[in-house]
């Protein structure tokens, strides 16, 4: 499965993991750190961190990420 963040705001993936990305942001789940202490909440929208942990979280597994780094800034 490919998943596509354009122009720092685009979001393109398969449709059932937009379902579930979307279906993480509308329960109000919450990501939380210990190391440096903070909470992000799950969005389809910037910032890019709090796309890529809801769809690390939407996936079943995910057996490999890979993130282009300079595009996503």
């Amino acid at each position: 499965m490919r998943v596509v963040w354009a122009d720092g705001q685009q979001l393109t993936c398969d449709g059932m993991l937009d379902s579930q990305a979307r279906l993480l942001v509308d329960q109000g789940a919450v990501f939380s750190c210990d190391d440096p202490p903070g909470r992000l909440w799950p969005a389809c929208r910037p910032p890019p961190v709090a796309v890529l942990l809801t769809l690390i979280q939407a996936c079943d597994l995910a057996i490999v990420i890979e993130v282009d780094i300079e595009a996503s800034c």
